[in-house]
C-alpha cells in the first residue's frame, strides 16, 4: 500500500482552508473599499478643478467689466445719462482766522 494513501479524504473543509478563504476575502473587500475611496476623490478633485477654473474665468470677466466701468469715455456717457455738468463758478469757504470761535 502506498505511504500517501492513508490521507484523509473528508468533506469538511479544514480550519487552514476557512482562514484562507476568509483572510482573501477580507484583502478583497479592503481593495474594493480603496478603489471606491480614491475614485471618490479623484471624483472631487476634478469637480473642484473645474470650479477653479469656472471661477478664474468669472473673476477675469469681473476685472475687465471694473476696467471697462472705470474708463474716462465710460464715467463722461453716466455723467451725461445722468444729467450732471461741471460747475464753472466754484466758490471755495474762507479758512477760519485765528480769532475764530466756534459755538454751540
Amino acid at each position: 500500500m502506498n505511504r500517501h494513501s492513508h490521507i484523509r479524504s473528508s468533506s469538511k473543509p479544514s480550519k487552514l482552508r476557512i482562514l484562507m478563504i476568509a483572510a482573501a476575502a477580507s484583502l478583497a473587500i479592503a481593495y474594493f473599499f480603496q478603489i471606491t475611496v480614491a475614485s471618490s476623490r479623484g471624483y472631487e478633485l476634478k469637480k473642484l478643478s473645474d470650479e477653479r477654473a469656472s471661477l478664474a474665468t468669472e473673476t477675469r470677466d469681473l476685472d475687465l467689466q471694473v476696467a471697462e466701468q472705470g474708463s474716462a469715455s465710460e464715467l463722461q456717457k453716466r455723467t451725461e445719462t445722468l444729467g450732471l455738468h461741471p460747475n464753472a463758478a466754484v466758490q471755495y469757504a474762507a479758512a477760519p482766522t485765528e480769532n475764530s470761535v466756534a459755538f454751540k
